[in-house]
C-alpha cells in the first residue's frame, strides 16, 4: 500500500476508534488488532482486517457492541418516517444509511460512516467490459434485472417520500438513485440482524471481520428475543400487544383475505385437494398465501446474505465496562486462532454467485458452488410429451404443498444438499415403493411458474441434484395413480419425501435402513437414481439440464482457468468473474459425469 494510503487508512482508523470509545463499542486490544488491510473485494477506500495479537482459545469474547451503536430503521434520524412509510429490512436500511451518509458530520454515526468505502465494489457497479464476463453465469441473469427492479424502488417509494418531507430532506443532491446504490451496497455487504427490534442493521466493529468459508475464527452472537416494539430485554409497557389486536385500534392487521374466494381455493379445487390437508398445523392454502411473492431484486433476500448469527444468552464478563446491561452484542472465537493471523468470521455458507453479488469477491473451490436450474428450462427438457392439463396440475401441487412438505423435511432432518467429500454409493435401486413405482412419460411446467429461485432448483458443486429438484422432478414423472395418491393423502406425500431422501440427497438424521446403507464417516451415503424406470427418467431430465446450462458459456473451463493463472496477484473484477465461471462449470461437469451412468434416452432430440 502506498505510504500516502497508509496515512489516509491510520487517519480514519485513528478516527474510528475514538468513536467507538465514546458509543462503548469495546474490543480486547490485548486480543486484537485493527489494521487497514486491502484484501477481498477492491473498495473505494481502505479495506480493514483483524489481526490476532496473542493465541486466540475458544469461547473467548473479542469485542463487545452496544445495541444503541448501530444504525437501524429504529434509531435512525428518519426513523419516524421510515415507520409511516412501512418500510424496513435491506430496502429500509439502505434508505436509512443513505439519510446519514447525506448529513456528514452532523451525523450521530459520522465516526463511524467515515471508515465505509464510497460503496462497495458489486456488480452492478462494474463496466459493461467486466459485466460482459459474466455472460453465461446465474449471476450474468440477474445484475440487469436488480438494476432495474432497485431504480423503480427507488422511483416509486423513496422519491415520494423525499419529496413528502421537504423539512426532512433540504438537500436532494445527497439523495440519489446513485446515492442509493451506494447506501445498498454497503448494507448487503455488511448487515447483520441484530434483534427483532432493529431488525437489519449496520453493526460498527463487527463489520471489520473479513470472510472466509469454512474457517471462521468468530460468530456473531446477539439476544434476538427482544420486544420487537421497543427493543427492551425484559418487561415493557408493550406486554401484551399483538399484531392482531384492534380492541383500541392499534397494531391492527387489515386483511381483505375474505373478499371473494382466493386463486389459490381454486388451483386446489382444480389438483383435487379438498380439504385443507394439514402440513405441520398449516393448511396447503395459508402456505400457498405465504409462497406468493413480487419478484425483488436477490440483493434484499435475507435469507441469503446476512452474516451467521446465533440466538444465544450473553453472559456478562467481570471487567467488561459493558457488564450491567444485556443490550449488546459480541463477537465470540469459535475456533482457535494464532498470534498474527486475521480473525476471521463468516457470512453464511453461501455460492460464489452469491458472494460476488452481495459482497463482491468470490472463492476458488468454494464447497457451496451451485447452479441454478429453471422452470422454462425442466419445462423444455420434454415438451409436448405430456398433456398440458397434467403438467399444470403437477406444479400446482408442487406450489401448494410439495415444496413445503420437502422445506419441512430439511428443516427436521437437518439435511442438506451434498457435500465436497460425500462419498457415491453404488448403483441401487430407487427407495421407491414397487406400487409407486411407474415409467413415467415426461416432465413439465408451467409458465406462469413464480420466480425460480423460490423452489431452490440447482446443482451443487459436486453435480448432485438439489432436494427440491430431485423431488419435483419424481413428482412431474409419477404416474396418475401414485400422484393421485400424494395429492389426497399429505402423509403419504411425507412417506414419499423421506424414502426420496434415503435414496437421493444426504439426510444427517435419518438411520439406514439397510446394512448396505450404513454410514460413512458419520454421513448418510449418497445414492444416485437407481436403475427403475423413474429413476432412469429423472436422471435423463437432469443429464439434459446439465448439458443445455453447460452450453450457455462461450469458452471452457480449462481456458478459463488458464486465463486465471496469468492474471496478476490482487483482487480485480476480471479474477472474480473466472472464479465463478470456472465453479459453475466444474459443478455442471460432474453433474453429467453423476447422471449419465443411469440416464436413458428421453425420447426426443436434446436440445
Amino acid at each position: 500500500m502506498p505510504a500516502t494510503q497508509e496515512n489516509e487508512a491510520a487517519k480514519t482508523l485513528a478516527i474510528l476508534e475514538e468513536w467507538f470509545k465514546s458509543h462503548r463499542v469495546v474490543y480486547d486490544e490485548h486480543a486484537i488488532q485493527l489494521k487497514p488491510n486491502v484484501r477481498g473485494a477492491v473498495a473505494d477506500g481502505p479495506a480493514f482486517g483483524v489481526i490476532a495479537k496473542m493465541n486466540l482459545l475458544e469461547g473467548d469474547t473479542v469485542c463487545t457492541i452496544s445495541k444503541d451503536a448501530v444504525v437501524s430503521v429504529k434509531n435512525c434520524g428518519i426513523a419516524d418516517i421510515i415507520e409511516e412509510a412501512e418500510i424496513g429490512g435491506v430496502f429500509g436500511l439502505a434508505f436509512a444509511l443513505m439519510y446519514e451518509l447525506s448529513l456528514g458530520a452532523r451525523s450521530p454515526w459520522s465516526g463511524y460512516l467515515q471508515s465505509l468505502p464510497q460503496r462497495e465494489n458489486l456488480p452492478m457497479f462494474w463496466s459493461d467490459q467486466d459485466l460482459e464476463e459474466l455472460n453465461g453465469t446465474d449471476l450474468g441473469d440477474d445484475i440487469v434485472a436488480d438494476k432495474a427492479l432497485l431504480l423503480d424502488d427507488y422511483e416509486t417509494m423513496i422519491l415520494p417520500i423525499i419529496n413528502d418531507h421537504p423539512e426532512a430532506f433540504p438537500d436532494k443532491s445527497l439523495l440519489t438513485f446513485e446515492h442509493f446504490l451506494n447506501a445498498t451496497s454497503l448494507v448487503t455487504s455488511r448487515a447483520f440482524q441484530v434483534d427483532e427490534y432493529h431488525g437489519d442493521s449496520m453493526v460498527p466493529l463487527a463489520d471489520i471481520f473479513n470472510h472466509k468459508t469454512g474457517a471462521e475464527h468468530v460468530h456473531f452472537e446477539t439476544d434476538t428475543d427482544v420486544c420487537p416494539y421497543c427493543g427492551a430485554n425484559g418487561p415493557c409497557w408493550c406486554t401484551g400487544l399483538d399484531d392482531d389486536e384492534d380492541e383500541d385500534g392499534n397494531w391492527e392487521d387489515v386483511s381483505d383475505a375474505d373478499e371473494g374466494e382466493s386463486d389459490t381455493n381454486t388451483i386446489k379445487k382444480n389438483i383435487g385437494i379438498e380439504n385443507g390437508a394439514q402440513v405441520n398445523g398449516a393448511t396447503e392454502s395459508e402456505d400457498a398465501d405465504d409462497e406468493v411473492e413480487e419478484r425483488t431484486p436477490s440483493l434484499y433476500d435475507p435469507d441469503e446474505w446476512v452474516r451467521d448469527d446465533e440466538e444465544v444468552d450473553l453472559e456478562s464478563f467481570e471487567e467488561n465496562p459493558l457488564a450491567d446491561t444485556n443490550d449488546v452484542l459480541e463477537m465470540t472465537v469459535v475456533r482457535p486462532c494464532k498470534t498474527g493471523e486475521e480473525v476471521f468470521n463468516t457470512y453464511g455458507n453461501h455460492s460464489n454467485a452469491a458472494l460476488l453479488n452481495r459482497y463482491g469477491f468470490a472463492e476458488e473451490e468454494n464447497p457451496f458452488d451451485e447452479v441454478k436450474v429453471s422452470m422454462d428450462d425442466i419445462v423444455m427438457s420434454l415438451e409436448g410429451k405430456m398433456p398440458l392439463k397434467r403438467i399444470q396440475e403437477r406444479q400446482d401441487f408442487w406450489n401448494l404443498v410439495a415444496r413445503r412438505v420437502v422445506e419441512d423435511f430439511l428443516s427436521d432432518n437437518g439435511a442438506g444438499s451434498e457435500s465436497e467429500d460425500e462419498p457415491e454409493s453404488e448403483n441401487d435401486e430407487d427407495k421407491v415403493d414397487d406400487d409407486e413405482t411407474s415409467e413415467g412419460s415426461s416432465v413439465a411446467g408451467s409458465e406462469d411458474e413464480e420466480d425460480s429461485s423460490h423452489d431452490n432448483f440447482h446443482f451443487t458443486s459436486t453435480g448432485q441434484a438439489s432436494p427440491t429438484l430431485f423431488t419435483f422432478l419424481h413428482i412431474l414423472y409419477a404416474d396418475p395413480n401414485l400422484f393421485s395418491s400424494l395429492v389426497e393423502d399429505v402423509e403419504k406425500l411425507q412417506r414419499y419425501v423421506a424414502q426420496l431422501a434415503s435414496g437421493g440427497w444426504t439426510v444427517k438424521s435419518v438411520t439406514p435402513a439397510s446394512k448396505a446403507n450404513r454410514r460413512v464417516g458419520g454421513k448418510v451415503p449418497v445414492k444416485a437414481a437407481g436403475p427403475s424406470p423413474l429413476g432412469r427418467a429423472v436422471s435423463s431430465t437432469l443429464l439434459w439440464l446439465a448439458e443445455k446450462r453447460s452450453a450457455r458459456y462461450t469458452t471452457g473451463i480449462q481456458e478459463d482457468k488458464k486465463r486465471l493463472r496469468t492474471l496478476p496477484e490482487g483482487p480485480s473484477n476480471l479474477r472474480w468473474a473466472l472464479i465463478l465461471r470456472i465453479g459453475e462449470k466444474a459443478a455442471l461437469a460432474q453433474a453429467v459425469k453423476r447422471y449419465s451412468s443411469f440416464a436413458t434416452p428421453l425420447g426426443s432430440k436434446r436440445r
